[in-house]
Parts: structure tokens; sequence; C-alpha cells
């Protein structure tokens, strides 16, 4: 093989990953949106509230890299 054929593989490899990751990141992007529209079709048909017996403070995980509650939260969804 020559130089120009190796190049012309390894940017057909680029062409090819850039392309998947461009349709993986759309994809994404579509199913985010998708989401996001049955939450709102929930929240605008039901009322949420605290379940019975939930405290009305929370408290985090220390260590977690993201803020989450120690213990699980419940909630009621109320039809409007």
């Amino acid at each position: 093989m020559n130089d120009l054929t190796v190049i012309t593989n390894e940017v057909e490899q680029i062409a090819v990953s850039n392309c998947y990751t461009c349709t993986l990141e759309a994809s994404l992007r579509f199913a985010k949106m998708q989401v996001m529209a049955g939450l709102l079709t929930v929240l605008r048909k039901c009322r949420v509230e605290l379940a019975d017996g939930m405290p009305r403070t929370l408290e985090f995980e220390p260590r977690a890299l993201t803020t989450q509650p120690i213990q699980e939260i419940y909630v009621k969804l109320i039809r409007r």
C-alpha cells in the first residue's frame, strides 16, 4: 500500500466515526425531546404532591457526584 491509500482509509474511518457520532447525538436529542413531551403531558394533567409520611425536608448524599437524596422520594399524582 502506498501512503495515499493509507491516508484515504484513515479519512474514511474518521468520516464513518463522525457520522455515527452525529447520528447518536441526534438520537439522544430526539429521545430527550420525547421524554420532555411525555413529562409535560403528565404534569399538565396531574398535580404533584408529597405522599403521606414523606418529610418536607431532604437530606442529601454527601459523597455523590450529583445531588441525590439519601432516602427515596414518594409523590402522589392527582388528576386535575
